[in-house]
């Protein structure tokens, strides 16, 4: 003679509970590893949609020597590269880039050579009395 065993009702309410939780937490797990799969993929993205440091190091061209000026200013003189530093050093971290897509992050980290050739730059604007097109818009 066989005897049959039944579970209890508790049981069977545990083993249901015990799955939807794990399916729950199997379901938030797979939801946040999908959420950084896809901010990886975005910053990846993002980090190759900007110009490479070379473009950087072209268009500061580090191979200016001191910044001179040619005709100074009646009245008010060219900015001192003193001052190009410390504007520099005030730019705020964490902004989005200009039409350049320089981040500041990049210019205070660039050391004398960009901060030279930024001065050079001024230097230049400042004589010729014209702002660069791109930068008007």
């Amino acid at each position: 003679m066989h005897i049959l065993v039944y579970p209890s009702f508790s049981l069977i309410i545990f083993l249901v509970v015990s799955f939807i939780v794990s399916l729950i937490v199997f379901l938030t797990l797979s939801l946040i590893v999908s959420l950084i799969v896809s901010l990886i993929v975005s910053l990846i993205t993002s980090i190759a949609s900007k110009p490479p440091l070379s473009f950087y190091i072209m268009v500061l061209d580090p191979s200016q020597e001191e910044s001179t000026i040619d005709e100074p200013i009646e009245g008010e003189p060219p900015p001192l590269i003193e001052e190009v530093e410390a504007a520099i050093k005030k730019l705020k971290n964490g902004k989005a880039p200009g039409l350049d897509n320089i981040p500041s992050e990049l210019l205070k980290a660039s050391g004398p050579t960009a901060i030279k050739a930024i001065h050079h730059l001024c230097c230049k604007i400042w004589n010729s009395k014209t702002w660069p097109a791109e930068w008007k818009k």
